[in-house]
Formats: C-alpha cells, sequence, structure tokens
C-alpha cells in the first residue's frame, strides 16, 4: 500500500481524530489549540491518495522532552506500518530539535500501543491505577 507522511495542521489532525473509533472524547479545534499553545509543536499526517489515514501530534513539554500526545490510524489502514513511519519521523524531528527524550502515555486497553512502545526502547516511567484496568495509564520515555 502507498502512503505518505507529511506536516498537518490541527484541522487536519481533527479530521482523521474523528474517525478513528478508539478515541472516546472527539476534541475539538479549541482543544488542541489549548493543548498546544505557547509551545513547540509537531503535527504529522499520513497519506493515501487523497485521503487523510494517520496523523501523530506532539508538544513541547519541557526544554529536554518533548511529548507525542496523540496519533492513530485509520482502522482499514492499520497493519501497514503507518504508525511505526509516524513515531520514526516524530523521534527524529524531536532529536533534530535538540530534545533529549520523548515521552508517550498509553491507556491499558491499548495493547497494541504498549507492545509497540516497550518493543522500540520506550521504559515505563510511571502507572496510574484506575479502578477500570483499562482505564489505567502508562506514561513512557525513551532517550533520543
Amino acid at each position: 500500500m502507498k502512503f505518505f507522511i507529511r506536516e498537518g495542521n490541527i484541522q487536519e489532525a481533527i479530521e482523521v481524530e474523528h474517525l478513528i473509533p478508539e478515541f472516546e472524547i472527539k476534541r475539538t479545534f479549541e482543544d488542541y489549540s489549548t493543548q498546544l499553545s505557547g509551545r513547540k509543536t509537531h503535527i504529522l499526517i499520513a497519506v493515501a491518495g487523497e485521503k487523510l489515514i494517520g496523523f501523530k501530534v506532539g508538544y513541547e513539554a519541557t526544554e529536554e522532552e518533548f511529548h507525542s500526545w496523540l496519533g492513530g490510524v485509520l482502522p482499514e489502514y492499520r497493519g501497514n506500518k503507518i504508525a511505526t513511519e509516524l513515531r520514526k519521523i516524530q523521534e527524529r524531528w524531536a532529536s533534530k530539535q535538540g530534545f533529549k527524550f520523548i515521552s508517550v502515555d498509553s491507556y491499558n486497553k491499548f495493547t497494541s500501543m504498549i507492545c509497540m512502545l516497550v518493543t522500540n526502547a520506550y521504559k515505563i516511567t510511571n502507572f496510574d491505577k484506575n479502578e477500570n484496568p483499562l482505564r489505567s495509564k502508562f506514561t513512557f520515555k525513551k532517550e533520543l
């Protein structure tokens, strides 16, 4: 399957996010603007033909740490290494910007995400337990 990844904008990220069924909260432009305001940010969009099929959004958490905030791939396009390419591009970009670490939060219900992070040298740095085990949250960090 042919796809390419390019830099994008908030509206494109929202468009893809709203088509991903795992995202229970459908964020608005204002949600993104509030989260990203005043920070160095990076938005990636995966495209197949003319269709937006994936996204990855991150921002400066500290001078040394870049936080990979949101990302995903439309279900019908999974299994084509799109998420892997988004992650790699984001990591290279963050490193070139001078960040020393990249962090990611993920919930226990996203087992494929957790496996991908561990497989790619992300270390668990925090765990927030929830009554509902699927809503327990892990924080991961990787040295760039």
